[in-house]
């Protein structure tokens, strides 16, 4: 009986607790990238190499041993489904990180981000987003025009034989 009683006990909780969870829960990312319009092709291949990453991290003992979750949202630049979407990922999803596709969408939702305190990846953005005093819940994967055009600067300072 005393070797039955870890396992009785465990079925009890298990019983009593069906939503006990003996792992840790997924970091959710939320996507919002076009699939339709202009946009719609590269939306696609941007998705497409997100969830390929996300798969790979996971079967790769994912973040910090927690598995990643991508939840990926049409973005159809209309800004009522916009608005709809992000408080779908926000409210209902409970997402860590909001990846965002387009710079008009992003535009848009920059005071809902700021509010909330999500940290928001953008494609890119113009520069006055790039102030992290500002702005410190907004991240632009790709350098803005002013810092591409210090780094040039800096190399041609650098390397005076390139001019």
């Amino acid at each position: 009986m005393k070797k039955l009683f870890p396992f009785i006990l465990i079925l009890l909780l298990v019983i009593m607790f069906p939503n006990i969870s003996f792992s840790q829960p997924a970091l959710k990312v939320g996507t919002l990238i076009p699939y339709t319009g202009r946009w719609g092709d590269s939306g696609r291949e941007c998705a497409r190499g997100m969830l390929d990453a996300a798969r790979w991290l996971n079967q790769r003992e994912g973040v910090s041993g927690r598995k990643l979750e991508i939840i990926l949202i049409d973005d159809t630049s209309q800004p009522a489904e916009t608005i709809a979407a992000y408080r779908k990922l926000n409210e209902a999803d409970r997402i860590l990180l909001l990846y965002i596709y387009s710079i008009d969408t992003a535009l848009s939702l920059v005071p809902h981000v700021h509010y909330d305190r999500i940290p928001t990846f953008v494609s890119s953005l113009p520069s006055q987003f790039a102030n992290g005093s500002k702005y410190p819940y907004v991240f632009s994967i790709t350098p803005t025009p002013l810092d591409l055009a210090k780094i040039a600067m800096n190399y041609m300072q650098i390397n005076p034989e390139s001019k």
